[in-house]
This record gives C-alpha cells, structure tokens and sequence, in this order.
C-alpha cells in the first residue's frame, strides 16, 4: 500500500508503534494465512490439495480473506512495506532452504503454496497499482518496485520446489483460483465496508 492510499482511516498500527512492529504484525497475519490455508488443503484434499471436499476449501478462503481483511485494514506505510516484503521473503527463503535440507514433502507443500501466495498478491498489488494512477511514482513506484521484485522471487522459489508440484495444470490452477479468490473477495469486502462507514 501507497502512502497515499494510508491516508484511508485505518487502524493506524504504525502510528503507535513504529514501521518496524507494524510490518512484523502484518508479516505474521501473512504466514498465518499461509500456514493455515496450506494446513487445511492438505488434511481435507483429495487425490492431491485441491480437489479435497467443498468445505476445507470454503474454510481456506474464508481463512485467508479474514486475515487480509484485517492486514488491509492496517495503516501500512511504505516504510511498513520494505519490512513485510524482506520478512515475507526471508520466511519463503527458510522454507524452501529447509525443504531442501530435510526433504519433508510437508514443508515443501508450505513453501509452494506461499510462493503462490506471494506471487499472486504481488501481482494483484501491482495491478491495483496501475489501475488506480495514472502514472507510477513516488511512493507508488517503490511499492511496485517492491512487489515486482516480490514476483521474481516467487517465481525462483516454485522453480526450487517444482518437484512438489511438478509444475501440475490442475493443481497450480486450482490454487491460482482459490488464493486469487481470497485476495478479489477481501478486496470486495473491503470496499463494502468502507462504502457502509460513508453511508453511516
């Protein structure tokens, strides 16, 4: 998020305790999404994690939308920014490192699933990025800088893990909807919300 787009009334999480804890709380609602979305696909899938039954994906992207319902509600700055991009790639990083080291396929389901994550969110950001400016700069241009970076490395972590999901239409489709869905449905929800407070 821009810092203009922080001047939104929001939660104001930075304001109170600086750029640095802010991040750190919206890197932990992104791994919690991560960690349990990928949880519930797992324990409820079927012949793979995404053909499982109606209701663990319905808890999946309820889960996943809630959260980033509440990290978009937060006053994020781009200071705020810098810290959840390194966080959020120094978590993958460890994931797929420690993939590679013990090759539990658990783990590299993790790391899959939050390189798909990232890649998405990042993709959707910069999206919304161009859609709402005009021109990209200032503030707005190092975010989009940050995300697209955010891309390239995602990209390079499901190259690293392909062996789990062997680069599958059906499994990387199926989880490109799901996540892309979450991400549409707290950005509707969001915008809900906002447009009831104006009304009210």
């Amino acid at each position: 998020m821009s810092e203009r787009s922080a001047s939104v009334p929001a939660l104001s999480v930075e304001s109170t305790v600086g750029p640095v804890v802010a991040g750190t709380v919206a890197a932990l609602l992104d791994a919690a999404a991560v960690v349990g979305c990928a949880s519930i696909l797992w324990n409820g899938g079927g012949s793979t994690v995404v053909d499982g039954s109606w209701v663990s994906q319905a808890g999946c992207l309820l889960l996943a939308s809630s959260l980033l319902l509440i990290r978009l509600a937060l006053s994020l700055s781009l200071a705020v920014e810098r810290v959840v991009v390194a966080i959020d790639i120094a978590v993958l990083a460890a994931l797929v490192s420690a993939w590679g080291l013990s090759s539990r396929y658990f783990v590299g389901w993790l790391a899959t699933y939050g390189a798909l994550v990232l890649l998405l969110a990042s993709l959707w950001h910069l999206l919304a990025i161009l859609v709402t400016r005009h021109r990209v700069d200032g503030a707005d241009g190092t975010v989009a800088a940050l995300r697209a970076g955010c891309v390239g490395v995602a990209l390079v972590a499901l190259v690293v893990v392909s062996p789990i999901h062997a680069w599958s239409p059906r499994i990387l489709s199926g989880l490109v909807v799901l996540i892309s869905g979450a991400v549409l449905f707290a950005f509707v929800l969001r915008i809900w919300i906002r447009a009831l407070r104006r009304v009210g």
